[in-house]
This record gives structure tokens, C-alpha cells and sequence, in this order.
């Protein structure tokens, strides 16, 4: 009798790709060590995961908007424009006092 054998290639990621995969890796490590559980392992709801994800969204909807008030207020320094300077709470102005 006759055994095929299938082989399944495996991609490895380099780059960008390869950052972000590592990325992941430390963060299951790191709420491995804080919660005691995985992700696949942890037995909340799937709307308690939802609320979960809608939260992180959120913090992320602020993190963006403060990077781009930042953006914002080194370009209207740069351009000499001191309305803008006060853009956030003239956020980035710290980095030039």
C-alpha cells in the first residue's frame, strides 16, 4: 500500500509582517502572565469581548487624535504660525521648549 505524503508550506514572515507577529507574541505573554489565561482560553461573553474591543477602540480614537494634534502643531510651528500653536492644548510644544 501505498503512503502519500503532503507537505504543507510554512510562510515566514520578515519585516513589517515579521514586527507585528512578534508583537503579538509578547502581548499573549504578557496577558498570559497578567490574567492568568489566553485569549482562546478566557470564558467571557461574546458581548462582554465586544464591550471589550468597543474600549480599545475607543483608546485608540484618542491616541490617533492626539498624534495628528501633535502633527498638527509641529507643522504650524515650523510654518511660523502661532494660532495653530495651540492645537490640544499645545500638544508637541514640549519637545521644543
Amino acid at each position: 500500500m501505498s503512503h502519500e505524503i503532503h507537505t504543507v508550506g510554512v510562510f515566514m514572515p520578515e519585516g513589517t509582517e515579521a514586527e507585528v507577529c512578534a508583537d503579538i507574541a509578547r502581548r499573549q505573554a504578557f496577558g498570559k502572565n497578567k490574567y492568568g489565561t489566553t485569549v482562546a482560553e478566557n470564558p467571557l461573553s461574546l458581548r462582554a469581548w465586544l464591550n471589550h474591543a468597543y474600549e480599545e477602540t475607543l483608546d485608540k480614537a484618542i491616541y490617533l487624535k492626539r498624534a495628528i494634534a501633535e502633527i498638527d502643531a509641529q507643522q504650524a510651528r515650523q510654518a511660523g504660525n502661532p494660532e495653530g500653536w495651540n492645537a490640544c492644548g499645545n500638544v508637541g510644544m514640549e519637545a521644543s521648549e
